[in-house]
């Protein structure tokens, strides 16, 4: 019986192993490309200074003469600001343990801490500036601080993909297709807002969604899924 056990529990163990490396790939693979856009932000590399412009350029001509649509990105962003997701991994932090989940917990907290780690780490080495005045939009808001990279891209993408990684086991087929699309959704439309509304050059939000997949694949590669019966 034991035998048998051992043989029915093997492919659980292929997958957990399986979605581990992946996450190790995953991450290592953005921590090579996050560190290249930094040293070309640094380095001011002039075809990609160029390429923000132009970004820059056209999302001032798409928001400029449509104050509902800069309104509604302001609340977005306003709604989704690092704090919310700081918010969110606290409460499903609290909610893990409460279900006696304590590596996943630890997981959640350790990456939260993490993502704002990063940020405040990026900001302070590259220190660059935010998109210059003439691409500000009339109702946009005004930012400061340093602009690399967004952390509004690294807390949307850290706190959305925590989720996921708590949820999608516990969901079917169907949900699970629709709560990943709606994930990366969040995320994508968090990073444009950022750029849209002149907070974030292209390259910032670019950066922060790789750092925020470097803080989540290194979280699964070290914690493992989530499973319904886990209680370790």
């Amino acid at each position: 019986m034991n035998g048998a056990i051992r043989r029915r529990g093997a492919p659980g163990r292929t997958v957990n192993g399986g979605i581990r490396r992946w996450a190790g790939f995953a991450a290592m693979a953005c921590a090579v490309a996050l560190s290249v856009v930094a040293a070309l932000v640094a380095a001011r590399w002039p075809p990609l200074a160029e390429g923000d412009r132009a970004v820059a350029r056209w999302s001032y001509h798409v928001g400029v003469d449509r104050p509902g649509l800069v309104g509604a990105l302001r609340a977005w962003t306003a709604a989704l600001a690092p704090r919310t997701w700081v918010l969110a991994g606290i409460a499903m932090a609290l909610a893990l343990l409460a279900r006696r989940r304590v590596r996943a917990a630890a997981g959640v907290a350790l990456a939260t801490v993490a993502g704002t780690l990063v940020e405040l780490t990026g900001k302070a080495v590259v220190e660059r500036a935010r998109p210059a005045v003439e691409y500000a939009i009339p109702g946009a808001g005004s930012w400061y601080g340093e602009s690399f990279p967004s952390g509004h891209a690294i807390a949307a993408t850290v706190g959305g993909g925590l989720l996921l990684w708590i949820c999608v086991p516990f969901l079917g087929r169907r949900a699970r297709t629709a709560a990943v699309a709606a994930g990366i959704a969040v995320i994508a439309l968090t990073g444009w807002s950022r750029v849209a509304l002149d907070a974030h050059w292209a390259s910032d939000v670019v950066a922060g969604w790789l750092a925020g997949i470097v803080v989540l694949g290194v979280t699964v590669a070290l914690s493992g899924p989530v499973r319904a019966y886990d209680t370790g």
